[in-house]
């Protein structure tokens, strides 16, 4: 479990991966299963967003228009990558026991790299946005979607456990059981995240 030095989040990671809370991560932390990796959580804190007065759903789409402009405008320059082919796959909202509203998108892309150009990355992205009052915290699990199922439970187990951490609370209250086991093949299909718990149910798994 990591837990921010600020004690203002926490989530639980894999012991074996690496850990980046410096200057070289660009978000409050990140977390690779290799220098060069094939799945990657980190977590953002966007700070205070003006969402007042929208419903769930317009919010819903104000992040997935975030997202999709952030892939359309990605440039070697800025990102170290490009991007294409930005499709949603699913994506819900709700309140956890704790009182903060959530959303939980999935979406998918094609990514060239500028360290290896002409190569095509198909990645997965599931985030999980958790508002506390107007402040905005994300946190983003991405894999490079043909070895999905090698990370699934990694994603569904670290995203699920993503938790704000309010004043006077202590940190290491937070147990995290077994995630249910997803049905899935691939990213299809309909995803419920409560704290520290994500079941996924699924009719229409492909291959």
């Amino acid at each position: 479990l990591y837990v921010d030095p600020q004690q203002q989040f926490s989530i639980k990671y894999p012991s074996n991966w690496l850990v980046f809370d410096d200057e070289s991560c660009g978000s409050e932390v990140c977390f690779s299963d290799s220098y060069n990796w094939t799945a990657q959580l980190f977590v953002v804190d966007y700070g205070e967003q003006e969402y007042t007065g929208l419903s769930d759903s317009e919010i819903t789409d104000t992040i997935v228009t975030f997202e999709q402009e952030w892939c359309d405008n990605a440039t070697a320059d800025e990102t170290g990558y490009t991007c294409d082919d930005f499709e949603l796959i699913s994506s819900q909202s709700g309140v956890l026991d704790s009182g903060e509203p959530y959303y939980l998108v999935t979406y998918t892309d094609t990514r060239q790299y500028d360290l290896a150009p002409g190569t095509e990355h198909p990645i997965t992205t599931q985030l999980l946005e958790i508002h506390d009052g107007s402040n905005v915290w994300t946190a983003y699990f991405e894999v490079d979607t043909n070895s999905w199922d090698a990370f699934e439970d990694i994603l569904i187990e670290s995203i699920g456990s993503f938790k704000l951490i309010k004043a006077g609370e202590s940190s290491n209250t937070n147990v995290i059981p077994t995630p249910t086991e997803p049905n899935i093949v691939t990213i299809t299909g309909t995803a419920s995240i409560f704290p520290n718990k994500i079941e996924w149910t699924s009719d229409n798994q492909s291959a």
